[in-house]
C-alpha cells in the first residue's frame, strides 16, 4: 500500500531547516586491496609477480581509482494553523564514485498537507517526486576484472599488465540511467463517533526509467579495446512501473468496564502493479559518431508487459485487559491474479498476545527488574507465484514458409497456490537496573508449506521445460537478541553500549519427490540441507610423483550427491556438501558517547558468518587465467588435482564471514548563543566515515591467493553464493552542517 510517512509540520510560524553535506568517496590504498598477479617470465622461466596498480602509479599513469566528490543540499519548511499544517522539502545530491566515469545526480521533492475539517474529519495529502540520472561504472566488465586477472606477461604490452583493457578505455563507453518517479496518496480519516473511526487511503507509485549502454565505433573496429563491441553498439531499455493501491479500514472501540477494551477492525485492500519493458539493440555502426539504434546495421527490439492484482479482506479483534494484557486475533483473505484458475482465495489467520507482567501488584519489589513484557504470536502469510507460472503460454514464432505460428512455451498449472508460511514466535522485553539495561529476546520458528518447485514436464505432453507445482516444505528458525546498556551516566557524560545478534537455521524438509537441478556452481535445493546448498566434488587427498605430476587423487565418498563417506578414488566419487549461501548468524556492536551534552561520538561494528561463497575471481585466477602464485609454483597437490580434473569452482569456495567497522561519527550541537549569532534557533556539525576497516575475515584466501573484499556480492539474491568481477566497498567521509530557523 502506498503511504508516505513523513513530517506533517506543526502549527505556528514557518520553521526552516537547512542541510549541507560535503565529502568524498575513495578506495583506501587500492594497490593493497587487490592481490599481486603471478606468472613465468617467458625468457627465463622465472616466477615473477606484478602489482598492477602500483606499477601504473610508478610509471606515471596514475591509479585507475580516483576520489569522488559528494555534495548534498536540503531545505525544508513546515508550519500552518490548527486547521491546516504543511511540510515541504527539497533535496539535491551529487555523488561521484571511485572512478571518474561513475556518478549520480538526484533531486527529491516532498509536499505533505494536513487539513482538519473539524473534530471528525481529517484529510492528508502527500506527494513525492524524484528525478535521478547516473552514469554506471560497469556497463562492461569493470576495470577490477582486468586487475584481478592480469598477468606479468602483459606488462610490456599496451595493456600494461591488465588483462585486456586499460583504465582510460572506459571513458569512451557510456552507461546512463535516468529515473523519474512520483509517489502520492490521499488519506481521509473520519471519526463520526467517539467509538468509531474509519479511513480510506488511495495512493499510487509511478516510475519511468531509461537506461542505455553505448559503445562508439572505434577507428580500429573489432581490433579496438572492446572487441566486436568496438564496431559500435547501443542498447536501450525503457521501463515503466505503476503501483496503485486502495485501502479502507474501520475500527470500533468499546470499553464495557473500566480496564477492559475491545477494538474491532475490518477492511479491504486492492493492489495493482503493472510493468512495461521496451528494449532495443543496435549493432555495428557504419562510421564513428553514430549514436542511435536506428543508425546501426543490425537492429533488434523486444517488448514485455506484466500485470499483477491482489484483492484482500481482513477482520481483527483486539482486547485489552487492565492496560497490561493485550490479545489480538485476526484473519485475512487474499485473491491474486497469479493464482491458478482452480484456486480462488487463501485465508491467513493470526493470533498474538503481550503481557506487561511487571504491572501486576505481585511483581512489585522484584529486585533489579523494572519492566518485563512477555509476548508471543502465531500466524500465516503467503507469497504469490510468479506472474505467468500458472498460465499456459504459447510463444509466437515463424513457421515453415515464413508463416507466423505459435509454439508451446509454458505448460502452466491451474491448481497453483501461493506458498504459505506459518510462524510461531515468542519473546520478552525487559529493563533492569533503573532502566539502564534494556534486553529484547525473540525466538521464531517458521515453516513454509506448498513451496513452489519446478517439476520436469514429460516430453510427450508437448511443452518444454518445467511445471511449477506446490510440493515443497521449508523450515526456518532462530533467535534475535538485542541489548542496550547505559554504562555511564554523569551530569556531563553519558555512554551507551549496544549489541544485537541473530541466528537462522533453514532446512528443506520436503521437495515432494522432485529432484531439483543444480546450477553451474553446484547449488541446488536438497531435502535435509539448507536452501541453495553447494554440492561439488571434493578432493581430500592427492600427491605429486617424482616428476611433479599429481597422482593418487581421492575425493569424499558416500552418498552420490551429499557425500559424507570415506575417501574413494575421484573417478568413483560423486559430489559432496560444501556449505550454504545464507548466513547462520549476524549482529552488531555500537557505542554512543555524549560529552558535555553537546558532543556525541558514535561507532558501529557489524559482523556476519556461517556461510560460504564461491569467489569466481579466485577460482579463475587459479584454473583459467593461472595468475596465482600457487598454481604457478605447482606446490599444492589439492589445487593441482582440481586443475587436472578441470574443476574450477571448488578452488574459489571460502568461508564468507567478516566483521567491519561500518561507521564512526561525531556530532557537535552548537550552543544556543552560537546558533543565535547566525540567526538560527539551533545547529549542529557532524563528521562521519563509513566502511573504514575490515576487522576480521573468516577466510582471507584460497590456496594462498587473497580475497579482495569479503563483502562483494554479485547481486541481491541471498541464495546466490557466487561473486565475481565486482567493486570492493569504498570509504565515504562526510561533513554535515544543519541549521534550523
Amino acid at each position: 500500500m502506498i503511504q508516505i510517512i513523513t513530517k506533517r509540520g506543526q502549527s505556528g510560524r514557518p520553521a526552516f531547516d537547512f542541510t549541507v553535506k560535503q565529502g568524498a568517496n575513495y578506495l583506501p590504498n587500492p594497490e593493497r586491496v587487490f592481490p599481486d598477479v603471478w606468472g613465468r617470465d617467458p625468457a627465463t622461466g622465472e616466477l615473477v609477480s606484478l602489482n598492477i596498480i602500483a606499477n601504473d602509479i610508478a610509471t606515471g599513469h596514475g591509479s585507475p581509482f580516483s576520489t569522488g566528490h559528494v555534495q548534498e543540499y536540503g531545505v525544508s519548511v513546515s508550519g500552518g494553523s490548527e486547521a491546516i499544517r504543511y511540510y515541504l522539502s527539497t533535496d539535491y545530491d551529487s555523488s561521484e564514485g571511485i572512478v571518474s566515469y561513475n556518478w549520480q545526480n538526484r533531486l527529491n521533492t516532498r509536499a505533505n498537507l494536513t487539513y482538519n475539517a473539524g473534530d471528525q474529519l481529517q484529510l492528508d495529502f502527500n506527494l513525492g517526486m524524484l528525478r535521478q540520472q547516473g552514469r554506471s561504472a560497469s556497463t562492461v566488465q569493470p576495470i577490477t576484472t582486468h586487475i584481478v586477472w592480469g598477468s606479468p606477461g602483459q606488462l610490456n604490452t599496451r595493456f600494461r599488465g591488465y588483462l585486456a583493457q586499460v583504465p582510460e578505455a572506459y571513458h569512451d563507453v557510456v552507461g546512463i540511467e535516468q529515473v523519474d518517479r512520483s509517489i502520492g496518496n490521499v488519506r481521509i480519516t473520519h471519526t463520526p463517533f467517539g467509538w468509531l473511526s474509519h479511513r480510506l487511503t488511495v495512493g499510487g507509485d509511478f516510475g519511468n526509467s531509461r537506461s542505455h549502454g553505448y559503445w562508439p565505433r572505434h577507428p580500429d573496429g573489432a581490433q579496438g579495446p572492446f572487441g566486436t563491441n568496438s564496431l559500435g553498439r547501443k542498447q536501450v531499455t525503457n521501463l515503466r512501473n505503476s503501483f496503485i493501491t486502495t485501502d479502507y479500514s474501520a475500527t470500533a472501540t468499546v470499553e464495557p468496564r473500566p480496564g477492559i477494551t475491545f477494538a474491532t477492525s475490518a477492511g479491504a485492500q486492492y493492489y495493482q502493479r503493472q510493468t512495461q519493458i521496451d528494449q532495443s539493440l543496435g549493432l555495428i555502426f557504419p562510421v564513428p559518431g553514430v549514436e542511435t539504434v536506428s543508425g546501426a546495421a543490425s537492429r533488434f527490439a523486444d517488448e514485455d508487459f506484466l500485470e499483477n492484482k491482489t484483492f484482500g479482506l481482513f477482520l481483527q479483534e483486539q482486547i485489552g485487559l487492565g492496560n497490561r494484557l493485550f490479545l489480538t486475533a485476526a484473519i485475512r483473505g487474499d485473491d491474486n491474479s497469479a493464482f491458478g484458475e482452480n484456486y480462488e482465495f487463501v485465508m491467513y489467520p493470526k493470533l498474538s498476545a503481550s503481557y506487561v507482567i511487571s504491572e501486576e501488584p505481585f511483581f512489585e519489589g522484584v529486585p533489579l527488574l523494572n519492566t518485563l513484557k512477555l509476548r508471543g504470536a502465531w500466524g500465516r502469510a503467503g507469497q504469490q507465484p510468479d506472474v505467468f507460472a500458472a498460465i499456459r503460454v504459447y510463444q509466437p514464432t515463424t513457421g515453415p514458409g515464413g508463416v507466423p505460428t505459435l509454439t508451446p512455451q509454458n505448460i502452466g498449472n491451474p491448481d497453483l497456490r501461493p506458498e504459505v508460511g506459518e510462524e510461531l514466535e515468542f519473546g520478552f522485553d525487559a529493563s533492569l537496573l533503573n532502566d539502564r539495561l534494556a534486553l529484547e529476546f525473540t525466538y521464531y520458528n517458521q515453516t513454509t508449506r506448498d513451496a513452489i518447485v519446478p517439476r520436469s514436464v514429460l516430453p510427450s505432453i508437448g511443452f518444454p521445460g518445467v511445471q511449477f507445482v506446490n510440493l515443497g516444505e521449508i523450515n526456518n528458525q532462530g533467535i534475535e537478541l538485542g541489548l542496550n546498556a547505559n554504562v555511564l551516566q554523569l551530569p556531563h557524560y553519558n555512554w551507551d553500549l549496544g549489541f544485537t545478534f541473530s541466528t537462522n537455521r533453514n532446512v528443506v524438509r520436503s521437495l515432494g519427490g522432485v529432484t531439483m537441478p543444480s546450477n553451474a556452481l553446484g547449488q541446488r535445493h536438497m531435502e535435509g540441507f539448507p536452501l541453495g546448498s553447494i554440492f561439488l566434488q571434493k578432493v581430500v587427498q592427492a600427491e605429486f610423483d617424482a616428476d611433479g605430476r599429481v597422482m593418487n587423487m581421492l575425493c569424499e565418498g558416500g552418498d552420490p550427491v551429499t557425500g559424507g563417506g570415506p575417501a574413494v578414488p575421484c573417478s568413483e566419487a560423486g559430489t559432496a556438501y560444501w556449505g550454504q549461501p545464507l548466513p547462520r548468524w549476524e549482529g552488531s556492536v555500537y557505542s554512543n558517547l555524549t560529552l558535555f551534552r553537546n558532543f556525541t561520538l558514535h561507532a558501529l561494528v557489524d559482523f556476519v558468518g556461517g556461510f560460504q561463497r564461491v569467489n569466481g575471481d579466485l577460482a579463475a585466477s587459479h584454473i583459467f587465467f593461472r595468475n596465482s602464485r600457487t598454481i604457478n609454483e605447482g606446490s599444492d597437490p589439492i589445487l593441482a588435482a582440481y586443475d587436472r580434473r578441470n574443476q574450477i569452482w571448488q578452488t574459489g569456495i571460502h568461508d564468507g564471514g567478516f566483521a567491519k567497522l561500518r561507521n564512526v561519527s561525531g556530532t557537535y550541537t552548537l550552543p544556543s548563543t552560537w546558533a543565535q549569532r547566525l540567526g538560527a534557533s539551533r545547529g549542529s556539525v557532524t563528521l562521519s566515515a563509513d566502511n573504514l576497516r575490515t576487522l576480521w575475515i573468516a577466510e582471507d584466501n584460497t590456496f594462498g591467493h587473497r580475497i579482495t573484499d569479503p563483502e562483494i556480492r554479485s547481486n541481491n539474491d541471498g541464495l546466490n553464493a557466487f561473486n565475481q568481477e565486482k567493486w570492493p566497498q569504498f570509504t565515504r567521509v562526510l561533513a554535515t552542517f544543519r541549521l534550523s530557523y
